[in-house]
């Protein structure tokens, strides 16, 4: 489909790195569909795709257990964001970390590069034997590359788009796992609509792993269904709650063949169904996206949302555990997990608990990390 820029895109200002304060930026493919109808072969296939994630998964994504179940005193630090979800992640990486009789110490950062970087070399000069760093980019903190290694601490880092380097000896749920979720995205829109989707796709300038989620949803969009558009918003990390609200319901109201809008993370939405309500635009739009927090599923149970590709964020800081049980341990990274998924919708959520739906991914999470790590009674 033909491409166009966004009527506000923004100037780029500096590195791509930089958290602009200012403008919006927009780019992506009109919202006014053209194709033919989709084909019953495309919709057979959107609806295949997405059917397995109808199902709670059964597996942590990995199998292959430590060499000697971790013993002696650690610490780590676990760095991720200051929303909600970030959190809700930290605290599981403690809680991981306590249940090896390790100690796990929570150090949020406001995303930025500066804060990133001086949380990492605060952390480094807690002493910590261990930093996980979540959901940004390695250049936010290589300055302190050489701290971190003169310390003799290794960094793990999670939702990223990087390859280890320096001190990161490794990199979790990079790149393939989070265009998995993308794909996910675009085909349940697909199969939702029945092919008649016409999306508008937001997404947090600086934030990449949920850039590739958008990116990934698009594309699949765009190339799986003949009759469907996507079009990509990009807003700032500082617009949630206060901005984003306004911004949907302008976009919503300048292309009014969009019957879908996506967002990155659920966490992007506060503000979002009473902003279309009072615009008179709740029934024009399906509210999606990825990783639901609680309120969005409780908008899910009661249709003023839509649906989610659920990823647990408790997960990452498990996982970051198991790669410092193998690294002090001196056993091989294992480089590529298949990360938990499943579709959050009205259909899927009945019956079935918060905690489960949204951070026990699979269920029995806890117990299968620490089978894996020698480490059950």
């Amino acid at each position: 489909m033909k491409t166009q820029p966004h009527l506000r895109r923004a100037a780029a200002i500096g590195s791509v790195l930089t958290v602009a304060a200012a403008a919006l930026s927009a780019c992506g493919s009109s919202a006014e569909s053209a194709g033919p109808p989709a084909s019953d072969e495309q919709l057979d296939a959107a609806e295949a795709f997405v059917e397995p994630y109808r199902e709670a998964p059964t597996s942590i994504g990995a199998d292959t257990p430590v060499s000697q179940a971790p013993s002696g005193s650690k610490t780590i630090a676990f760095l991720s964001c200051n929303v909600e979800v970030c959190i809700k992640s930290q605290e599981a990486g403690i809680e991981a970390a306590e249940a090896i009789g390790w100690e796990g110490i929570a150090i949020p950062f406001d995303g930025t590069p500066e804060d990133v970087l001086e949380k990492v070399r605060f952390a480094i000069d807690q002493g910590v034997d261990g930093i996980a760093v979540n959901g940004v980019p390695s250049a936010t903190f290589s300055a302190a590359y050489e701290e971190a290694e003169a310390a003799g601490i290794p960094i793990v880092l999670g939702a990223s788009p990087d390859v280890a380097e320096g001190p990161i000896v490794v990199v979790q749920d990079g790149i393939p796992e989070f265009e998995t979720v993308g794909e996910v995205l675009g085909n349940y829109i697909i199969a939702d609509s029945e092919g008649t989707a016409n999306v508008l796709l937001f997404e947090m300038a600086n934030f990449p792993i949920g850039q590739q989620i958008i990116a990934t949803a698009a594309e699949t969009i765009e190339e799986n269904c003949s009759s469907c558009s996507a079009e990509v918003v990009t807003t700032q990390v500082s617009d949630i709650g206060t901005n984003t609200p306004g911004i949907v319901v302008s976009e919503v109201q300048r292309a009014p063949d969009v019957n879908y809008v996506a967002f990155a993370d659920s966490v992007m939405t506060s503000g979002v169904p009473a902003a279309l309500r009072e615009a008179g635009a709740a029934d024009q739009v399906r509210i999606v996206g990825a990783n639901a927090s609680a309120g969005s599923l409780e908008n899910v149970r009661n249709g003023t949302e839509h649906g989610y590709v659920q990823f647990s964020v408790t997960y990452f800081n498990w996982q970051a555990v198991d790669a410092f049980v193998r690294h002090f341990n001196g056993d091989p990274q294992i480089e590529r997990w298949q990360m938990p998924l499943r579709l959050v919708t009205a259909d899927t959520v009945e019956g079935e608990s918060e905690e489960d739906l949204l951070f026990n991914l699979p269920t029995d999470m806890q117990e299968q990390f620490l089978e894996l790590w020698q480490a059950t009674s």
